[in-house]
Protein backbone atom coordinates (compact mmCIF):
# COMPACT_ATOMS: atom_id res chain seq x y z
CA UNK A 1 0.00 0.00 0.00
CA UNK A 2 1.12 3.50 -0.97
CA UNK A 3 0.31 6.94 0.28
CA UNK A 4 1.66 10.06 -0.89
CA UNK A 5 1.36 12.08 1.99
CA UNK A 6 1.40 15.75 -0.03
CA UNK A 7 -1.04 14.65 -2.46
CA UNK A 8 -3.26 12.93 0.76
CA UNK A 9 -2.69 16.87 2.20
CA UNK A 10 -3.83 18.65 -0.87
CA UNK A 11 -6.97 16.63 -1.20
CA UNK A 12 -7.77 17.05 2.52
CA UNK A 13 -7.49 20.85 2.45
CA UNK A 14 -9.76 21.29 -0.85
CA UNK A 15 -12.52 18.61 0.02
CA UNK A 16 -12.36 17.04 3.50
CA UNK A 17 -14.66 17.07 6.57
CA UNK A 18 -14.13 18.17 9.86
CA UNK A 19 -15.16 20.55 12.51
CA UNK A 20 -13.52 23.30 13.87
CA UNK A 21 -10.97 23.77 10.97
CA UNK A 22 -9.60 20.47 11.60
CA UNK A 23 -9.83 17.92 8.98
CA UNK A 24 -9.45 14.41 9.00
CA UNK A 25 -8.93 11.67 6.95
CA UNK A 26 -7.95 7.36 8.02
CA UNK A 27 -5.85 6.70 5.68
CA UNK A 28 -5.67 3.18 6.71
CA UNK A 29 -6.16 0.94 9.28
CA UNK A 30 -5.51 -2.50 10.95
CA UNK A 31 -5.39 -4.67 13.97
CA UNK A 32 -2.04 -3.09 14.67
CA UNK A 33 -2.00 0.49 13.86
CA UNK A 34 -4.57 3.67 12.63
CA UNK A 35 -2.93 6.11 10.54
CA UNK A 36 -4.61 9.61 10.58
CA UNK A 37 -4.22 12.31 8.24
CA UNK A 38 -5.33 16.03 10.24
CA UNK A 39 -5.13 19.48 8.05
CA UNK A 40 -5.50 22.33 9.99
CA UNK A 41 -7.00 26.00 8.03
CA UNK A 42 -5.45 29.09 9.90
CA UNK A 43 -5.84 30.12 13.13
CA UNK A 44 -7.33 26.41 13.61
CA UNK A 45 -7.36 23.93 17.33
CA UNK A 46 -7.80 20.67 18.45
CA UNK A 47 -9.24 20.54 22.16
CA UNK A 48 -7.07 18.61 24.68
CA UNK A 49 -7.56 14.98 24.40
CA UNK A 50 -6.21 11.67 25.48
CA UNK A 51 -5.17 8.15 23.42
CA UNK A 52 -5.90 5.00 24.82
CA UNK A 53 -2.67 3.99 22.67
CA UNK A 54 0.84 4.70 22.00
CA UNK A 55 0.66 7.46 19.38
CA UNK A 56 2.66 9.67 17.10
CA UNK A 57 2.38 12.91 15.62
CA UNK A 58 4.55 13.92 12.61
CA UNK A 59 4.53 17.76 11.15
CA UNK A 60 4.06 16.90 7.13
CA UNK A 61 3.02 20.73 6.44
CA UNK A 62 3.31 23.92 8.05
CA UNK A 63 3.88 24.19 12.01
CA UNK A 64 1.95 23.31 15.06
CA UNK A 65 1.41 24.21 18.17
CA UNK A 66 1.56 21.06 20.43
CA UNK A 67 1.19 20.97 23.94
CA UNK A 68 1.88 17.50 25.78
CA UNK A 69 0.87 17.49 29.23
CA UNK A 70 2.33 21.20 30.38
CA UNK A 71 5.19 21.17 27.46
CA UNK A 72 4.33 23.35 24.63
CA UNK A 73 6.12 22.07 21.61
CA UNK A 74 6.51 24.17 17.78
CA UNK A 75 6.54 21.03 15.11
CA UNK A 76 7.56 21.95 11.86
CA UNK A 77 7.84 19.79 8.76
CA UNK A 78 9.79 16.09 9.93
CA UNK A 79 9.33 16.49 13.75
CA UNK A 80 7.65 14.02 15.17
CA UNK A 81 6.20 13.65 18.99
CA UNK A 82 5.84 9.77 20.70
CA UNK A 83 2.95 9.60 23.49
CA UNK A 84 2.23 7.02 25.75
CA UNK A 85 -1.57 6.04 26.17
CA UNK A 86 -3.05 8.89 28.41
CA UNK A 87 -1.13 11.88 28.10
CA UNK A 88 -3.12 15.17 27.36
CA UNK A 89 -2.56 16.77 24.63
CA UNK A 90 -3.66 19.62 22.26
CA UNK A 91 -2.83 21.18 18.65
CA UNK A 92 -3.37 24.25 16.97
CA UNK A 93 -2.20 25.87 14.12
CA UNK A 94 -1.87 29.74 12.78
CA UNK A 95 -1.15 28.83 9.18
CA UNK A 96 -2.43 25.95 6.54
CA UNK A 97 -0.79 22.78 8.54
CA UNK A 98 -0.78 19.07 8.93
CA UNK A 99 0.19 15.98 10.67
CA UNK A 100 0.06 12.63 10.14
CA UNK A 101 -1.39 10.51 13.21
CA UNK A 102 -0.44 7.11 14.24
CA UNK A 103 -2.18 5.55 16.93
CA UNK A 104 -1.22 1.46 18.43
CA UNK A 105 -3.18 -0.84 19.83
CA UNK A 106 -5.52 0.63 22.44
CA UNK A 107 -4.06 -0.12 25.99
CA UNK A 108 -6.14 -2.76 28.22
CA UNK A 109 -8.35 -1.17 31.12
CA UNK A 110 -7.60 2.58 29.41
Amino acid sequence: MLFNINTAVKELHESGQGASGVKRATLHRNEGAIYVLLAFEPDSHMQEHQAKAWASVQCVEGEIRFTLEDEEYQLRVGDIVIMQPGQRHSLSSKISSAVLVTLGPAKEGA
